[in-house]
């Protein structure tokens, strides 16, 4: 009987000892999880963090378009009150009229010029300003794909690890339940030794 139950122990103590493995690997497997979810979530930070940077470029550009278009107004106005004052001096002034038109002539090209480069800069900061949309649109849309993606995958590792957690759970308890069990076949067994 000693035997027997020397036995019954031993099996005990293996069952213990593998449930107490698996336990253990299923532990190793959920920090797995855990980190990989983790490497997922800062991944979704970066990629925030850059839409973030080229919404700043769009602003720094958009600021820059409006002084451009601010300095031409003021040119424009410039040519205006130059013209103004080209026709009061006209006639204020009739003899020395071809020299100032001359010098007004060229001051006007002169604005003209500074005028046409900046209506060039415009249109160029404004094709510039339309491209880094449109990839500022591709990328929102990939970072939202891939966002999606990535929340799909930590809601599916999420339920893969609460599919662990509950074995584990089971587990620890059918290994209380199994050593319950043999403490009581190994108390009749020593009962029914004493009888004899």
């Amino acid at each position: 009987m000693q035997e027997l139950a020397s036995h019954d122990k031993q099996e005990v103590s293996m069952e213990k000892g593998r449930l107490e493995k698996e336990k253990s690997n299923l532990k190793k497997k959920i920090n797995e999880l855990e980190n990989e979810k983790e490497i997922l979530k800062n991944n979704i930070e970066r990629k925030d963090k850059k839409i973030k940077e080229l919404e700043e470029i769009v602003e720094t550009t958009n600021q820059k378009n409006e002084s451009i278009k601010k300095k031409n107004a003021q040119l424009e106005q410039q040519i205006q009150l130059n013209n103004q004052e080209k026709s009061y001096t006209k006639k204020k002034y009739c003899k020395e009229l071809m020299k100032i038109k001359k010098i007004s002539q060229e001051f006007s090209n002169s604005l003209e010029n500074e005028q046409k480069q900046h209506h060039e800069d415009i249109l160029e900061f404004e094709e510039k300003n339309k491209t880094l949309m449109d990839t500022i649109k591709k990328l929102e849309i990939q970072n939202e794909k891939r966002c999606n993606n990535y929340i799909s995958k930590i809601e599916s590792q999420n339920k893969i690890i609460q599919e662990y957690e509950n074995r584990l759970t089971e587990l620890e308890h059918n290994m209380i339940k199994l050593r319950n069990q043999y403490e009581k076949e190994i108390e009749k067994r020593k009962n029914k030794i004493k009888e004899v």
